[in-house]
């Protein structure tokens, strides 16, 4: 049976760039591959490629769940829902619809489909790709040696370095997206050609639709937040990283602002009493700065980052002349910073996984969400 063929998927995943691949599981004692009520259930490992892996990230093994018909999706959601919250599952199937691997997503449960859309997520691990809409036959007539056309064109990540830029201002200032393309391109650091491909893409996903003739508005805003932010780390985020440490960040009360806050440190009228920073800076000479005045050591684990930020400088923007930390009238080493974007301070946040961050992290979610910024 094609659809329950391993060989068969990991063609599809290849042929669609899909980070990873399967395997049988070879410490599987129990007897699987049996069908029963329109699917397959195997046991299997599965393994992130290169491009996506880290020396931490080990294959994993998994409980797959294999569905021919894409019709009998909905009709197994119910028997589905008993493994909400495991992270032993995965659903292989040819389509998935957007409502429908919303739902997974939302109930963490990992998919694939043929198309080459994908939820994968465990400790340490987060891949999430959406929009892809190719057609799977097409795809496969099109591989074929004696096809006698080129390879339908490859759908690629939402959140690749550059197209994060263009998402993280528009989830920081919507109001973008009733500018042109090329000051969405300006503020976000890309080229036109990238910004619009990146408008392009998020309306294919779900996460934008025309409003008017080259304005468009927000949608699933939840959603998209939450992917963006997840894919930060390990995406954008690693591409800006200039440097990571540990030391005094008091030292640096005395220090005139060298670039922007993000972390729990732009956010002092909500917590207090940490010592992670996230600081963002033009270039390497302002860095080289705040290690030297905070007498900062080089450790890859370290409490403080410093990133190359990637937005126009906020000074440049009358409105956001005041979005210091002195205006939240709470002291601060850094009241006179001006604050990254909202989405960037969600997503560092996030990426510190402690559990007094993510409540504080809870608040800007709602408030970007809610557009109270």
């Amino acid at each position: 049976m094609l659809f329950s063929d391993l060989d068969h998927w990991n063609s599809s995943l290849q042929n669609t760039e899909t980070p990873f691949k399967l395997h049988l599981n070879p410490h599987n004692t129990d007897v699987d591959g049996q069908e029963q009520q329109g699917f397959i259930l195997r046991k299997i490992m599965l393994e992130l490629t290169e491009e996506a892996s880290s020396s931490a990230a080990q294959p994993r093994p998994l409980r797959a769940m294999m569905i021919k018909d894409p019709q009998e999706l909905r009709n197994l959601l119910k028997h589905i829902s008993r493994h909400v919250g495991r992270e032993d599952l995965i659903i292989l199937v040819p389509t998935i619809t957007p409502r429908i691997a919303d739902d997974l997503r939302r109930n963490r449960i990992m998919f694939a489909d043929e198309r080459g859309n994908a939820f994968v997520a465990w400790p340490g691990v987060y891949i999430d790709i959406r929009g892809r809409i190719g057609n799977t036959e097409t795809l496969r007539r099109n591989d074929r040696p004696d096809a006698g056309v080129s390879k339908a064109p490859r759908t690629a990540s939402l959140f690749t370095p550059r197209r994060a830029q263009v998402s993280a201002l528009l989830l920081s200032r919507p109001e973008l997206l009733n500018k042109s393309v090329r000051d969405i391109a300006r503020e976000s650091g890309v080229s036109v050609g990238t910004a619009k491909q990146t408008l392009d893409l998020l309306r294919e996903a779900g996460y934008l639709r025309v409003s008017s003739p080259g304005h468009y508005r927000m949608e699933n805003v939840e959603s998209f937040l939450d992917a963006w932010a997840h894919a930060y780390p390990t995406g954008l985020g690693t591409s800006q990283q200039i440097f990571r440490g540990t030391g005094g960040i008091d030292r640096l009360r005395s220090l005139e602002p060298l670039g922007w806050i993000s972390g729990e440190q732009a956010v002092p009228e909500l917590v207090q009493g940490g010592n992670t920073a996230h600081l963002y800076v033009d270039g390497v000479e302002e860095s080289r700065k705040i290690i030297g005045a905070a007498r900062l050591r080089q450790d890859d684990h370290g409490e403080v980052m410093i990133r190359s930020s990637f937005w126009l400088p906020l000074m440049n923007h009358q409105a956001e002349k005041n979005e210091t930390l002195r205006s939240s009238k709470v002291e601060s080493v850094f009241e006179l910073w001006p604050r990254a974007p909202r989405a960037v301070i969600y997503a560092d946040l996030l990426s510190v996984n402690d559990p007094r961050l993510a409540e504080i992290a809870g608040k800007i979610k709602e408030e970007l969400i809610n557009g109270q910024f």
